[in-house]
């Protein structure tokens, strides 16, 4: 499995995408964050579909106020990336964890 992960890396890499200078929302609350190095937690909690998998993500939860980051184990260059969603700023053009973060204050009324 190792193999097969360090070899696909540079493949999935392509897909990477950029955070830039995407500023997160300006109440974002202070998360606990928790890395995970392990190539196995990396493939069943980074899956976006069938045809795509990421080499590390950050899960968040505004339930428990904690970002978990899975990150592969023998590769460091993800953990800032990751650890920037934990902080929460959003990839160039895409606004889910901020949209994440309104629609989490909509249902537990803190808007």
């Amino acid at each position: 499995m190792k193999w097969i992960f360090s070899s696909l890396i540079s493949i999935f890499l392509i897909g990477c995408m950029s955070i830039g200078d995407v500023k997160p929302p300006i109440d974002w609350p202070k998360l606990e964050i928790k890395t995970v190095y392990n190539d196995e937690a990396v493939v069943q909690h980074c899956v976006q579909n069938l045809l795509y998998q990421s080499v590390a993500c950050a899960t968040i939860n505004f339930d428990t106020m904690t970002c978990i980051q899975y990150l592969p184990e023998n590769v460091r260059w993800f953990d800032e990336h990751e650890k920037r969603h934990c902080l929460g700023h959003d990839h160039d053009g895409d606004t889910t964890l901020r949209d994440y973060w309104e629609n989490w204050k909509k249902i537990n009324g803190k808007i």
